[in-house]
């Protein structure tokens, strides 16, 4: 799939409620990434290392998401004559 039309797809997503259950999904994801009782005890650094970034990531996606659901600013034309 071309960049351009995956992009509109998911704006198309984005302002749906499917959208908003995909965010709520990506967000409960995040806060289990971020728990340590998660975390494997023999590898508990390297392990918490990968679960924080991959919540990053997750989070980064989450930002997407909710400011291509938001409508663009209109710009407002003036005329100085």
């Amino acid at each position: 799939m071309k960049k351009e039309t995956r992009l509109k797809n998911i704006q198309r997503l984005a302002k749906t409620d499917l959208g908003d259950a995909l965010v709520d999904f990506l967000e409960e994801k995040v806060i289990e990434l971020k728990d340590g009782k998660n975390f494997d005890i023999t590898n508990f650094e390297v392990d918490g290392k990968a679960s924080l970034k991959a919540a990053e990531k997750l989070a980064e996606m989450i930002n997407l998401l909710k400011q291509l659901r938001q409508k663009p600013e209109e710009v407002k034309k003036t005329s100085y004559r």
